[in-house]
């Protein structure tokens, strides 16, 4: 897509250039001027960020996610989630392997299904990632398996994750507590 945009803008400036004279000296100071002026615009947020005093980005729940993941399973095949795209931020093989070779969780698994998933993929770790929609999955219930072991939560989007594991193969929480938001 973007070698095709390259070109047709090239095209188009070359078509331009048959138009546009740029003999005179306020036209090439101009136009150079605008050339400086495009380069330099993507900056502008960074430079904003500087001005600010906010050195360093906000960490995106994907990335503390992921963290918290690795940590916890310490493979990237050792996890379930309903987030493909958390699989493919992991690298995880199985996502563009052979058909059939993903595993998943369903959108709204229940505390038995999720660690029944868990056990037929024979990993450690299960990630269920809610947006706007309240958990399936209540690790108090009677006959569930399963230990919250981290929770993060994105007020601003609605979005809450979750990040089960069983009861013995949990690592213990980082310190600073088992949440963050």
């Amino acid at each position: 897509m973007v070698p095709f945009l390259l070109v047709l803008a090239a095209t188009g400036l070359a078509a331009l250039s048959r138009r546009i004279r740029m003999e005179s000296r306020p036209r090439r100071v101009l136009a150079a001027c605008a050339l400086v002026g495009m380069a330099t615009a993507g900056w502008i947020p960074a430079l904003q960020r500087i001005r600010s005093g906010a050195r360093q980005p906000a960490v995106s729940i994907e990335h503390r996610t992921i963290d918290e993941v690795r940590r916890l399973s310490g493979d990237r095949r050792g996890f379930l989630t309903n987030n493909p795209a958390l699989s493919f931020y992991v690298r995880d093989p199985s996502l563009l392997g052979p058909a059939g070779s993903y595993r998943s969780l369903p959108l709204d698994p229940g505390c038995s299904q999720v660690a029944s998933l868990m056990r037929e993929a024979g990993v450690r770790v299960a990630v269920l990632d809610l947006t706007a929609r309240p958990s399936t999955v209540d690790p108090g219930e009677a006959g569930c398996p399963l230990r919250l072991a981290f929770r993060l939560a994105d007020p601003d989007n609605k979005r809450i994750v979750l990040i089960f594991t069983f009861p013995g193969d949990a690592k213990p929480p980082r310190p600073g507590g088992a949440e963050v938001s």
